[in-house]
């Protein structure tokens, strides 16, 4: 499943989807680009479009980037495995590796 680049994402739609096309969600690997925010305390991504969220935590690369001195808003690629939304929180991601996106127009191995 892609979403369509600018049009938004909600990631509490994912699982859904994954049920409708017939099959039983158990890991969802998810690959993302959004901008880094803080919501209620906890780092998360931001999407363009609709307003969704992602609350990163957790998994391996999950130090390294709540220790990163990145500010706020900066662009990230972020690959890990969601996981689904709790009470009225977002969904969520642990993050398995990371890296910031410095300029848009560059492949991810061509970043600085």
């Amino acid at each position: 499943m892609h979403a369509v680049e600018g049009g938004g994402f909600d990631p509490s739609e994912v699982r859904e989807a994954v049920r409708n096309a017939g099959f039983g969600p158990r890991d969802i690997r998810l690959k993302a680009t959004g901008r880094i925010v803080t919501w209620e305390g906890m780092p998360a991504l931001e999407f363009p479009g609709k307003p969704a969220l992602l609350i990163l935590g957790g998994g391996a690369g999950f130090d390294e980037l709540e220790n990163a001195d990145l500010p706020a808003g900066s662009l990230l690629w972020v690959e890990g495995l969601m996981h689904p939304s709790h009470a009225d929180k977002p969904a969520g991601m642990m993050v398995e590796q990371w890296r910031r996106v410095v300029d848009p127009s560059l492949e991810l191995s061509e970043q600085p």
